[in-house]
């Protein structure tokens, strides 16, 4: 078996996987609901504006603090969305796991010591 076919294994074993099935039965419900679908969308935006400001050194305003904090208010009524994110954080936590997998087998295939600059 090759390499890239037991990635391919990889991929099916994480599609087969209960927490992926989950995930994807809430994501099709979600994706039925426009004012559900609205609300990830807006906390998406407002997540992403926020991580961007704190890359460039800056804080966040207090409207967007306030407008998070607004969203995450009307989510939590929300059914549907608040499934929908417990189900992509429980998959989530599942690919940063294999992840964590790769990147500790990767340390074995490349030699720190080239990366080092040792100064004498």
């Amino acid at each position: 078996m090759s390499i890239h076919d037991h990635a391919h294994a990889l991929i099916g074993a994480l599609k087969a996987s209960p927490e992926y099935k989950e995930f994807k039965k809430k994501q099709e419900k979600l994706l039925r609901d426009n004012v559900a679908k609205q609300m990830l969308a807006d906390l998406r935006r407002i997540q992403w504006k926020i991580e961007q400001q704190r890359m460039s050194g800056q804080q966040p305003t207090p409207e967007d603090e306030l407008q998070i904090n607004s969203i995450m208010e009307a989510i939590s009524t929300n059914t549907l969305v608040k499934e929908y994110l417990e189900g992509e954080y429980k998959f989530s936590v599942i690919l940063i796991d294999v992840q964590k997998i790769l990147g500790e087998a990767m340390q074995e295939f490349f030699n720190t010591e080239l990366w080092e600059n040792e100064e004498d």
